[in-house]
């Protein structure tokens, strides 16, 4: 939040401009906001796009780790159709951008595993979140063929969901987990995948860990009394900086009134159904870190203790006007009467129409 240059832009009233981060809702730009992000395949538009950040894995030959959502609307992980000793993995990792956490998370997918030979060890899915090394406190979904799972709603997809906190990162992996002395998970023998998992759409609620900074206003356009727009710019090293507000500052105790409102759009424009109070983008980083906009003011609010707008300005200048008028016919009653004699010639104002006097 800052204000105009020391010159006042506006008489008589303090103009602050308000920067609002992605998903600030509030109007304080101290405070952490949230924002969702829709990826993969967007239920929103119906938008196919490579998951940003997303970084995919694998340490043997023939596993697949691959982000096919732009081309086949999924994001792949596939633990390969040859024998698999344990540790071989493939591995999908997401995590949160900078000065953001992952607060909740819907996803939408598939898991297939295979039956096959196995020696002291089975082919498993998981899905965990924050730590590089899974536990049982980190675990959201997991499925392993020892233990009777052999698919997750395969092959319609449907959704796993929950509640992240400020997570760092998210994690899914195929592999062949188990150990001892010649321990192996058996291959298919077709060429098809032991485990099959699939990204179908990803819905990420992010906290915005950043609070957005003023760069100051530039310029003020339409002179002192009566501005028409203010132009400032703010960073914001989160999800990026959404919308710039202008609002007037009150007495004590008053209401903050907002008489201005721009947001940057594009990429940075909220695709969500109003009236939903959401913001919701098909990227994980939406905004750009750095902006700045010109905001028009609404002229028509009136801004208490700012030279009054122009309709109200005619207004007032009427009622002055009739009001001298009836001014004068009194006084020219009075020197009618002879309450006035000594003061100089009477003044005969005219025709008076009273019923035009403002009421």
């Amino acid at each position: 939040m800052f204000e105009p240059s020391p010159s006042r832009a506006v008489r008589g009233a303090l103009l602050l401009l308000l920067l609002l981060a992605v998903g600030v809702i509030a109007p304080t730009p101290s405070q952490a906001g949230q924002y969702h992000a829709y990826l993969c395949s967007s239920p929103l538009t119906g938008r196919t796009e490579s998951i940003p950040g997303l970084i995919g894995g694998w340490n043997t030959a023939y596993i697949v780790a691959s982000d096919t959502c732009k081309t086949q609307r999924a994001a792949v992980l596939g633990l390969g159709s040859a024998t698999r000793t344990p540790g071989e993995l493939a591995q999908f990792t997401l995590p949160a951008p900078a000065n953001t956490s992952f607060a909740a998370v819907d996803l939408k997918r598939r898991v297939l595993v295979r039956g096959g030979s196995d020696l002291s060890a089975t082919p498993e899915y998981i899905f965990y979140k924050d730590a590089d090394l899974y536990d049982g406190a980190h675990v959201i979904e997991n499925c392993a063929y020892a233990f009777g799972c052999a698919s997750i709603d395969w092959p319609s997809g449907s959704t796993v969901s929950a509640t992240l906190d400020h997570s760092p990162k998210l994690i899914w992996q195929v592999h062949c987990g188990g150990g001892g002395n010649g321990a192996y998970c058996g291959g298919t023998g077709d060429g098809t995948q032991r485990i099959q998992f699939e990204i179908l759409g990803l819905h990420l609620v992010v906290n915005d860990e950043s609070a957005p900074s003023s760069g100051g206003v530039s310029a003020v356009a339409g002179g002192s009394v009566n501005p028409t727009s203010v132009t400032g710019s703010a960073s914001d090293l989160g999800g990026g900086v959404y919308q710039f507000s202008v609002t007037l500052d009150q007495p004590a105790g008053g209401a903050e009134r907002v008489v201005g409102r721009s947001t940057v759009g594009g990429e940075c424009s909220d695709r969500g159904n109003d009236p939903s109070s959401d913001l919701d983008f098909e990227q994980l980083v939406p905004c750009p870190a750095n902006a700045t906009l010109t905001v028009p003011l609404d002229t028509l609010v009136g801004l208490d203790g700012c030279a009054p707008h122009a309709h109200v300005r005619a207004r007032r200048r009427r009622e002055h006007d009739a009001d001298r008028l009836a001014q004068r016919h009194d006084l020219a009653a009075e020197s009618d009467s002879g309450e006035d004699s000594g003061r100089g010639a009477r003044i005969d104002p005219g025709p008076v129409d009273r019923d035009r006097r403002p009421r």
